[in-house]
């Protein structure tokens, strides 16, 4: 659900965030993670999506790559305590993406946000 975006060509030329995209399908789909994560807790939740983020961060594919960062930072406050032990493996991979350039601004942001709580503490 979180690959199904659009390929704009003009995307980094935006400055505004578009309401519209609020009610995507993978707006939808981040929403639905992290509810989860908060509701079920890091043990349940972050062992099932780290199995299927792991294949999506190397795909060649952008929007898979983006979908997994966003699968993560989604999770990031519901997971926190079970994240913690695990940093290393999650933080290492994902700055990676530094050097792609269509996933380096949304990560910084979104990790930032998201997964501060597991990153400062």
């Amino acid at each position: 659900m979180m690959t199904e975006l659009e390929d704009e060509d003009d995307w980094a030329l935006e400055d505004d965030a578009v309401d519209e995209d609020a009610d995507s399908v993978p707006a939808i789909a981040e929403s639905s993670l992290d509810r989860l994560a908060c509701a079920l807790g890091g043990k349940t939740v972050l062992p099932l999506v780290m199995a299927k983020v792991q294949t999506m961060l190397v795909d060649p594919e952008w929007s898979k790559r983006y979908a997994g960062l966003m699968a993560v930072s989604a999770v990031g406050e519901g997971c926190s305590k079970a994240m913690e032990p695990l940093l290393p493996q999650i933080i290492d991979p994902i700055l990676g993406f530094l050097k792609d350039p269509v996933s380096t601004c949304f990560l910084l942001s979104l990790c930032s946000r998201n997964l501060s709580c597991v990153v400062l503490d």
